[in-house]
């Protein structure tokens, strides 16, 4: 899922012009959906069946867009003059680039220079009105062929991890959400759910309202980030939430009282499955359930958010711990399908070796293989001793397949991401060199028999889980690949 959360994050999405972010969610949900449509406002209506019939009675939203910018003028200088889409600290958009229009014009966010300005004015966050975005043309006229009045732009930001289990990208906000119901999308459903990919929600909410009016649900599920406000200087009573400590399961903000109900159905399913939560300590913020809520004779609705440190829509951390849950999950799910390999390259040695038992156990002398052959049963021994060699054979190698995955659940606590990569091919050869072992020992065997084949199955044990690991990480689905939000 985080592979798809940096890709949603790449895209441009400012409200009112999310075309590309909902043909890259129509990509992926057609696969899965049995139905979708895109309505006049612009949200994605996509629908899916579950286990039980059950509707429209459940609706799950996210939505799409983010804030940025708009152009209203164009100087005779050919600097472009503009406004917010969205809610946008002035403060932190000063000095960022933007990409302009379908062209993807690329310009930067300017102000006056501070050698210009009185002592009084640089007291004060700068207007609006003060601001330019320099695109590099020479006047109006060379502007005006590469950008036009109304056109948006798209603050600029590529997804990064960054200090102690830390992801940084523009756009988080909602883009999170989405990840997670594409995921949803993809599962196995209990029931029949709606899912309802929404607009224009940073300008007002406006289309969750067609959305919520449209599918007419008894209960949304709104699925969101919210500020976490844990910053230097700012006072415990008035810090929202804290990232890494779970979901955050609200009982209000700042334009929503939730369903009581399904506030404690949350907290419970949350308390009951072992997943971390918390909630809102200060009241603040507002999403898409304020107008779902308020839709044609009220739906129930509730939400859990991500917590980060949000500004103007551009940073949001996620804590490592969060990551490593998904993570853990997918590592025994190859840990699984590695001892089913190792159970039938065992079988397939215990064969090998069992064909070879006469040949062995005379070599090593084995009374019991002498008592056999003395009353004719040397048959039965020798596939007995391929069973006994079998299960042993399995032992080992179960035991090398567990250690390499002790291992990599170490390097994955100790190493940093792009030294992770070299795990799996680190252990591929020294699984390799611990086969190469066997070989020499062929000729002798007091040695293979002592030491050589439970040593050399230790290391080779790896081999199986660690090639599924790799295929997986291939794949992008390695242990280091996720975001558990629920």
């Amino acid at each position: 899922m985080l592979n798809t959360l940096q890709e949603l994050c790449r895209l441009n999405g400012v409200s009112g012009d999310e075309d590309e972010v909902r043909r890259y969610i129509t990509a992926k949900a057609v696969k899965h959906a049995d139905h979708l449509h895109a309505d006049a406002v612009g949200n994605l209506i996509v629908f899916k069946k579950g286990r039980k019939s059950t509707g429209n009675r459940l609706m799950l939203a996210a939505h799409m867009d983010e804030v940025g910018v708009i152009v209203t003028r164009i100087t005779d200088e050919g600097f472009l003059k503009f406004d917010f889409v969205g809610g946008v600290d002035r403060r932190v958009a000063i000095g960022k680039p933007v990409v302009i229009g379908k062209n993807q014009v690329p310009g930067v966010i300017g102000l006056k220079a501070i050698h210009l300005t009185g002592k009084e004015e640089r007291k004060k966050a700068p207007k609006t009105e003060s601001l330019y975005i320099d695109i590099g043309a020479k006047d109006k006229e060379a502007a005006e062929k590469i950008v036009e009045l109304g056109d948006y732009g798209a603050f600029v930001c590529q997804p990064e991890t960054f200090g102690e289990g830390l992801f940084k990208a523009r756009a988080i906000d909602d883009r999170v959400g989405c990840a997670v119901m594409l995921k949803l999308l993809e599962e196995d459903l209990p029931l029949d759910v709606t899912f309802a990919f929404t607009a224009q929600e940073e300008v007002g909410t406006r289309g969750a309202f067609g959305a919520a009016f449209s599918v007419t649900p008894e209960v949304a599920l709104v699925l969101e980030t919210t500020t976490a406000a844990d910053l230097p200087g700012v006072e415990a009573c008035r810090r929202v939430c804290y990232p890494g400590r779970g979901p955050v399961i609200s009982y209000m903000d700042g334009a929503t009282i939730y369903d009581r109900e399904l506030f404690e159905t949350l907290r419970r399913l949350s308390e009951e499955n072992g997943i971390p939560w918390q909630t809102k300590e200060y009241i603040a913020g507002g999403n898409d359930a304020r107008t779902i809520q308020r839709t044609k004779a009220g739906i129930r609705v509730a939400a859990l958010s991500a917590a980060g440190v949000m500004g103007w829509g551009l940073f949001l951390p996620f804590l490592m711990g969060s990551v490593r849950d998904q993570g853990e999950n997918k590592n025994w799910h190859w840990l699984f399908w590695g001892l089913g390999g190792v159970l039938l390259l065992a079988a397939a040695q215990g064969v090998i070796l069992g064909n070879l038992g006469v040949h062995l156990a005379a070599r090593l002398e084995n009374p019991f293989f002498a008592l056999a052959k003395s009353v004719g049963v040397e048959g039965a021994f020798q596939r007995v001793e391929g069973v006994i060699t079998a299960l042993w054979t399995f032992a080992d190698l179960t035991m090398g397949g567990v250690l390499v995955f002790a291992i990599r659940t170490m390097t994955a606590e100790l190493l940093p991401e792009k030294a992770l990569k070299w795990v799996p091919w680190g252990a591929v050869a020294l699984g390799t060199a611990g086969s190469l072992l066997l070989f020499p020992a062929l000729g002798r065997p007091e040695v293979w028999n002592r030491w050589m084949v439970p040593t050399g199955n230790l290391v080779l044990g790896g081999v199986v889980p660690v090639m599924l690991w790799l295929l997986g990480s291939l794949l992008g689905e390695s242990g280091k690949g996720g975001i558990s939000c629920v």
